[in-house]
């Protein structure tokens, strides 16, 4: 099974009871409600953004049947996955809209998964599963890949992105809503955040163009959600919609930002054109050398800065530590209500990627049995 986003909450129960009963992995992503929540999480598998990367491991893992719910997956490991299967694919939705941009799925049907799903196990409910190896097989590869995952993450030595999306997703208390920006914040909740029984509902704006209106968006839903609201993104999103600020002054709402501040498009860095040379910073790093903190004081909203710390190693070379003290702070402070909060975290570019292709490459070596050790960047 595959859960895409937007898949309502009451679906939930039905997809996990249809799941255990055929003995099926299910590949959850993040926004899909199915990662995290009280449901019987056994069968989720969370780490499948870095599996699939793998040709022997995807190879290997070539399923007969695959049923899809929600929209279009976040992972490009995972879509192109899809897209090369020869296994049928049946998707259930309720989207007017085609929601296979692979054009992979065999059939579509119309209606809501949860009540497709009580139909179906009501069918077959005398019928044997799949083999356990099947299902286990998946999960096994993602506990591996999960502990490389999070013991890598607590020992980085500078602050990573994907640690900014651990650490809070880790943080906000049960019933809290997080909004995540597009390019690089959504990506790395996928890759880095693990299924856990805590009540947490992750949304995002998932289109064409994923910088626009995040900050709007996100204090929309502030404004309707009885829990803590908390909005990931990056800094151009930021500053994209940074007029919306004003929104939560004239409106008294309660929203905790973090900006994960590379001073730029740091999905560009990921991507083939980062080896352009000279043209690459103007033209798609875009960095902006703009200060954050007077538009939000302008807006009345809290400023706070969680910054790096300069330390000396043994060996008298310069490292840096990461303070997410403030960052704590402030997330706590939300839980309670208190207007507008943004805080910034700055984080370079270059050591992102470096980081993320470490521990990704780390995590497959566990996965295949072969541990071996992260290079450190500089």
């Amino acid at each position: 099974m595959v859960c895409g986003p937007r898949i309502p909450e009451t679906d939930a129960g039905a997809i996990v009871a249809l799941a255990s009963a055929l003995g099926w992995p299910i590949l959850a992503d993040p926004l899909s409600g199915l990662r995290h929540g009280p449901h019987d999480r056994s069968g989720v598998v969370d780490a499948y953004d870095v599996l699939l990367r793998d040709p022997s491991f995807a190879t290997r893992h070539q399923p007969l049947l695959v049923l899809r719910f929600g929209a279009a997956p976040t992972s490009k490991p995972l879509s192109r996955f899809l897209g090369a299967l020869a296994a049928e694919q049946t998707l259930v939705t309720t989207s007017a809209a085609w929601p296979d941009p692979e054009l992979a799925v065999a059939r579509v049907v119309m209606g809501e998964g949860g009540d497709f799903c009580r139909r179906v196990l009501e069918s077959c409910s005398r019928a044997a599963g799949a083999d356990a190896h099947w299902l286990g097989s998946w999960t096994t590869a993602t506990r591996a890949v999960r502990a490389t995952i999070d013991g890598l993450l607590a020992a980085g030595s500078e602050v990573f992105e994907g640690a900014i999306a651990q650490h809070i997703t880790a943080s906000l208390p049960a019933g809290a809503l997080l909004m995540v920006g597009n390019s690089m914040p959504v990506r790395d909740i996928d890759t880095f955040v693990a299924s856990s029984g805590r009540t947490l509902r992750m949304v995002a704006n998932r289109g064409a163009n994923g910088i626009d209106g995040v900050l709007s968006s996100a204090l929309g839903m502030a404004a309707v959600h009885p829990g803590a609201t908390c909005l990931l993104l990056g800094d151009l999103s930021f500053l994209h919609d940074v007029g919306a600020l004003q929104i939560a002054a004239r409106h008294a709402l309660d929203l905790c930002v973090v900006v994960a501040n590379n001073d730029g498009g740091g999905i560009f860095s990921y991507l083939p054109q980062a080896t352009l040379g000279e043209v690459f910073e103007p033209f798609f790093g875009t960095p902006h050398g703009i200060a954050l903190e007077p538009a939000v004081r302008m807006c009345g909203g809290a400023y706070t800065l969680a910054p790096s710390l300069a330390a000396l190693d043994d060996a008298g070379a310069y490292t840096l530590a990461p303070s997410l003290a403030a960052l704590d702070d402030a997330l706590r402070a939300q839980a309670g209500g208190s207007g507008l909060r943004v805080i910034e975290v700055p984080t370079r570019r270059e050591y992102n990627v470096t980081r993320h292709r470490d521990i990704v490459a780390c995590a497959l070596a566990a996965a295949h049995g072969e541990p071996r050790e992260v290079a450190r960047a500089s």
